[in-house]
């Protein structure tokens, strides 16, 4: 006889549910839960769970952080509301109700899976569990940083940085742009999380911050650097994020310029005023005596110069040597050299007459000297 119930009650039981499922009963159902997936250390949150009881009433709500009750919700009871104390969790009482949990200064240490469990009274007597996870972010304290850029940089140089974040839980995501464009995966290195001990002897590893880090490295090539649109010429920029669940976002951008060849000991061109009209010449010093031109010289192939900073040296080659001083001492004295046409050029400023040059004068000297004898 007790074997006959046991299978009716089992019987009837299977056959509720079943019309459950088909929506022919009536009763709880639509159980659902809203929290965050995640939120920021010290914030308040409010986690709700939604359900829907039709014609039943209300037994009983209970709130759970992993596997251990926290809250409980019996309308019939007096008081209706029971708490049941969890480490770090800190519940507002008079927030909380049938519907509801608030939780107040979230720390990392409450992070996890948090359920409902709503049960209806008679005469369906059904329950329901949802869950859903929640982690507390730690974020980092300061903007990402980036090291070991140079203020320029020349086509077919490396570009060699990296982007750390500060400690943070967990660990922030970093990502690098290359003027607004997300950079080659191949140019970017992401490095191990380290973490970082806390103050509370009872953290656990998976509460500790930890600090991120990033390189770029790449061959810069010339399309990378673009008009700047405030003037300045050529740059490249290049930008850091440091994201942690799209709660924290930070940003850190930096511009270098493009490094031009220098050509050294090359001075403006100076001018050949002809018959044939003007064309350019190279321009060379030639040492005088309180004054100076800068005097064009034709190119020769029996004469090779050497430029020292503004000063010309004159080596033999071909069988025969180029007198500068002749060709100083020729500019000076009426501004035309050998062939009647003029040279332009210019006259330093720190001398009000020409002078002969200190060469010439010791030459001159000398022959009168020898001549005398």
């Amino acid at each position: 006889m007790k074997k006959n119930k046991g299978k009716v009650l089992t019987l009837v039981v299977r056959l509720a549910a079943l019309l459950s499922i088909m929506g022919f009963a009536h009763g709880l159902r639509n159980v659902r839960l809203s929290m965050p997936p995640a939120v920021v250390r010290n914030s308040e949150i409010v986690i709700v769970c939604h359900y829907d009881l039709e014609d039943d009433h209300l037994y009983t709500v209970k709130w759970y952080r992993g596997g251990r009750e926290f809250f409980r919700y019996t309308p019939m009871e007096d008081p209706p509301v029971k708490v049941f104390p969890i480490h770090g969790l800190h519940l507002d009482k008079n927030k909380s109700n049938a519907h509801q949990v608030v939780l107040r200064h979230v720390t990392p240490a409450i992070s996890g899976r948090y359920s409902c469990e709503v049960s209806a009274d008679a005469p369906s007597f059904h329950t329901a569990l949802v869950s859903g996870d929640m982690d507390v972010v730690d974020p980092p304290k300061t903007p990402p940083s980036i090291k070991g850029i140079k203020a320029r940089y020349r086509v077919g140089e490396i570009l060699n940085v990296t982007c750390a974040s500060q400690p943070s839980r967990p660990p922030a995501n970093l990502t690098w742009v290359i003027n607004d464009q997300l950079a080659d995966p191949s140019y970017v290195t992401h490095y191990p999380p380290k973490s970082v001990p806390g103050k509370e002897k009872w953290e656990t590893e998976e509460m500790r911050r930890m600090t991120s880090k990033a390189g770029l490295n790449f061959v810069v090539h010339s399309e990378h650097f673009v008009e700047s649109t405030s003037g300045g010429g050529r740059k490249l920029k290049i930008r850091c994020t440091a994201n942690v669940h799209g709660l924290y976002w930070k940003t850190n951008e930096k511009s270098v310029e493009e490094e031009r060849p220098k050509l050294y000991g090359v001075s403006p061109q100076a001018v050949e005023i002809g018959e044939e009209g003007i064309r350019s010449g190279v321009p060379y010093y030639l040492g005088g005596g309180r004054g100076h031109y800068d005097v064009v010289v034709e190119e020769d192939d029996s004469m090779e110069m050497e430029r020292r900073g503004n000063d010309v040296i004159a080596e033999e080659g071909g069988g025969h040597r180029r007198d500068m001083e002749a060709l100083d001492e020729a500019g000076r004295e009426d501004g035309y050299h050998g062939d009647g046409r003029r040279r332009h050029g210019t006259k330093d400023a720190s001398s009000g007459s020409l002078g002969p040059p200190i060469a010439t004068l010791f030459f001159t000297l000398i022959s009168l000297i020898v001549s005398i004898r």
